[in-house]
């Protein structure tokens, strides 16, 4: 899977479970990447494609930079990208 492929999946995957207030840890996302052949290995590595994704999303679909931005989260609750 190609970095923009990674960054379309991370997308569709949060506009998905935004739509059902789902919110998952990084750890869980790094699971499913894994699944997928795309996992970052740590989920400092993690954090930093969730920015680029949202980054990669904000001007052209401010949606899914948002969902992005809401249902990642830390070990802790918090906004990945705290």
């Amino acid at each position: 899977m190609t970095k923009r492929e990674r960054y379309k999946f991370i997308g569709k995957l949060a506009i998905a479970l935004f739509s059902k207030d789902i919110k998952i840890t990084l750890t869980s996302l790094n699971q499913i990447l894994k699944d997928e052949n795309a996992d970052c290995g740590s989920n400092r590595g993690l954090a930093k494609v969730v920015k680029t994704s949202y980054d990669y999303f904000k001007e052209d679909s401010p949606k899914t930079s948002s969902a992005i931005a809401h249902t990642f989260t830390n070990k802790y609750g918090k906004p990945a990208w705290k």
